[in-house]
């Protein structure tokens, strides 16, 4: 296996080579693992798209999998045992030949969604966030890494501003740029929605412009377009919500935070019956959502392949 010295600067191998390394049961390398991450907000983006890819190509080869046939005469090959345990490598090594395959060479467009009562967060690559809300759907392109497109529902964007390429969001029949840093664009049957929370977005909208600016709102409905002014604070507010908990199991904490953050966070048996009294404050940032659990609860919290494990405090 290659060293991550031995892949080069292309972050995306190194997070080939993460995950490739923790296929091991005996993967220890935690702590370098979470350095890597911190290091650079377009690491934690890339590991996470590389795991929902992992988990894309999983689900679609247990539909229909691959069938191993070995030449080797069956009276001289080895034990069944052995046999499965080859085929199960082969497999593995299988499967994350094509991910790595598809994570380095794109292939267009694909299409996010959510279901009813479902979030999504997802990562970009420079850093920039976007969270889906309950029954959304979006489409975003690897080879236009700047741009989106809203096909129903509603999403908070949260943009790292680059004045050279500004990040553009696409719905039917308008279109925002990004000045700025924070928006929410919401879309469903005739009415569009864009509002401001920071920075500003330029709006069009058939031959319709205008500059939003934090706590301006435009609505269409139809052809017809209404701007006026709402809470900064009350824009995307349902993207990071309060979690208030008296007496209650950090097991169904745990599957609370699941459902908001859509990433997985499970609790070791032995903490599942811990209480919790709290009042958790979720952030766009997933990871340092679940940082402060740590903190705030008494718990340790574990990153790990799929997502994070709830320990027992130390």
């Amino acid at each position: 296996m290659k060293t991550m010295a031995e892949y080069g600067p292309d972050p995306r191998h190194t997070a080939i080579d993460w995950l490739t390394r923790q296929r091991d049961p005996l993967f220890d390398d935690w702590d370098e693992f979470i350095e890597w991450l911190e290091a650079d907000p377009s690491h934690a983006a890339l590991y996470q798209q590389l795991m929902e890819l992992d988990a894309a190509v999983a689900d679609d080869l247990a539909v229909d999998p691959p069938q191993f046939v070995s030449d080797a005469n069956p009276a001289e090959g080895p034990p069944e045992r052995r046999r499965r345990t080859g085929v199960f490598a082969a497999g593995a090594a299988a499967l994350l030949a094509l991910v790595a395959f598809v994570m380095l060479h794109p292939r267009g467009a694909y299409e996010v969604a959510t279901h009813e009562g479902q979030r999504k967060h997802i990562s970009l690559a420079d850093g920039s966030r976007i969270v889906l809300n309950s029954d959304t759907r979006m489409r975003l392109d690897p080879d236009l890494p700047r741009s989106a497109e809203l096909v129903t529902g509603e999403a908070l964007f949260d943009i790292i501003h680059d004045e050279r390429t500004r990040f553009k969001v696409t719905f039917d029949g308008g279109t925002v740029h990004n000045l700025g840093t924070r928006f929410i664009v919401g879309r469903k049957g005739r009415r569009t929605e864009v509002a401001v929370a920071e920075g500003a977005v330029a709006f069009q909208s058939g031959k319709s412009q205008a500059e939003l600016r934090p706590g301006e709102r435009i609505v269409v409905t139809g052809g017809r377009i209404v701007r006026d002014s709402i809470a900064k604070e009350a824009i995307g507010r349902w993207a990071t919500p309060r979690l208030d908990y008296e007496n209650e199991r950090l097991q169904n904490v745990a599957a609370d935070l699941s459902r908001e953050l859509g990433a997985p966070v499970s609790v070791s048996p032995a903490a599942a019956d811990i209480r919790v009294s709290a009042t958790i404050q979720l952030d766009l940032d997933v990871e340092s959502s679940v940082a402060q659990l740590g903190p705030l609860l008494g718990i340790e919290v574990r990153r790990d392949r799929d997502g994070w494990t709830l320990l027992p405090g130390r």
